[in-house]
């Protein structure tokens, strides 16, 4: 078993370089041969090979079936990919009610990009009824843990007063904490928060200059 997981862990090491040169097509192989051998997080990262066209060619048909094969063994990533595939019709039918249950289901196993998106779903009225005050406490949640999306995303609540009072003063230091943290969108309208003065004082600043 120990072996097994070995050459999962391998795998990884190539994907990203980490000790070795990087190397794809190595990374697919190892990926494969542990998938087969029924490595769960193995299946997941040869679904998401196939998604990216990383060490083979892009099918993302194939990379739905391994999300869904992992998704129904309870592994996390998967679900909340799975419900990625769904909202977007990446390798089956679009279908947003479907994406929201997943997304729902990953949340649940604290999976914190599914926290963010089922924060969105609310928000837009994805597969589910437009809710923003549930929004808000999700983005909340998932910003409370450092996720950077989400402490955008809260941010241009409280800009805009969505399922909360407005109050720019946090917005703004939602965005500066997410544009630290290199998020593109919050530097944006960081710049434009000192620009014209709002939640904190007028200034020129770099993030203007992206």
């Amino acid at each position: 078993k120990g072996h097994i997981t070995s050459i999962n862990n391998l795998g990884f090491c190539y994907l990203y370089g980490i000790g070795t040169e990087k190397n794809e097509n190595k990374a697919f192989e190892l990926y494969s041969e542990a998938a087969k051998k029924g490595v769960v997080s193995s299946i997941y990262s040869l679904g998401y090979c196939y998604q990216c066209g990383i060490g083979t060619g892009k099918n993302e048909i194939k990379a739905f079936e391994l999300y869904k094969e992992a998704a129904e063994k309870g592994h996390s990533d998967s679900i909340y990919n799975l419900g990625y595939c769904f909202q977007h019709g990446i390798g089956t039918e679009r279908n947003k009610t479907k994406a929201f249950e997943l997304y729902k289901k990953a949340a649940g196993k604290s999976n914190i990009n599914a926290v963010n998106n089922l924060g969105k779903c609310y928000q837009h009225g994805i597969g589910i009824e437009k809710n923003e005050i549930i929004a808000f406490e999700l983005f909340k949640k998932a910003a409370d843990k450092g996720h950077i999306d989400s402490l955008h995303d809260l941010g241009y609540c409280y800009q805009n007063g969505i399922g909360t009072k407005k109050n720019e003063i946090k917005a703004f230091e939602l965005y500066k904490e997410a544009a630290e943290k290199g998020y593109i969108d919050s530097k944006y309208n960081l710049g434009y928060f000192y620009q014209h003065g709002i939640g904190t004082e007028k200034k020129q600043s770099n993030y203007i200059k992206i």
